[in-house]
């Protein structure tokens, strides 16, 4: 494992949190929404490239272990809350979001406590993804139907609920190997 703290992986993983300013003033404050999707679309590129550079040249770390999917929850609620001004269906997918990402902090802290720190898993992959392209959607049609905004929001809801059940089944079965 990589001791190292400012490696390239991570410093992506860091420039996700200072992006999240620029999109919260681009989407509420200018409501450059084509602008806005343009900037979450880069941060969601610096996620995809800070995990294969980090196998690829072995700088998986610790902290990037822990940096990374914390960049990507803050970004993710920023996101949301951005989009709960304009959606009521986003006001409900954030409360959702905020309460699993809580639970998942909390596991992840129990976890760490014990020194076990994992990769994120393919369906909390997957739940990114889907919220990503949602979030996207809504950020470039500010007049999106409340109808199809609510039917997105409730698949998202549906593969975040999924992601949760997933996770505690992962951390109780590494609390019951131990």
């Amino acid at each position: 494992m990589n001791k190292r703290i400012w490696t390239i992986p991570n410093i992506l993983s860091l420039s996700r949190v200072f992006l999240i300013p620029v999109i919260v003033w681009l989407y509420c404050f200018r409501h450059a929404y084509g602008s806005a999707a343009i900037v979450i679309t880069i941060s969601a590129l610096t996620d995809i490239a800070d995990g294969m550079i980090a196998r690829k040249f072995n700088m998986i770390t610790d902290v990037g272990k822990l940096l990374d999917p914390a960049a990507d929850k803050l970004m993710q609620v920023a996101i949301v809350s951005c989009l709960s001004t304009r959606f009521a269906s986003m006001k409900v997918l954030l409360v959702v979001q905020v309460a699993k990402e809580l639970v998942i902090l909390l596991l992840t802290y129990f976890s760490a406590r014990k020194k076990h720190i994992h990769n994120a898993q393919w369906y909390g992959k997957l739940c990114s993804v889907v919220l990503f392209f949602v979030t996207v959607v809504h950020v470039l049609l500010p007049t999106l139907s409340q109808a199809v905004s609510w039917s997105l929001t409730v698949m998202v809801m549906g593969f975040s609920m999924l992601s949760l059940v997933m996770y505690i089944q992962l951390y109780r079965k590494l609390q019951n190997n131990r």
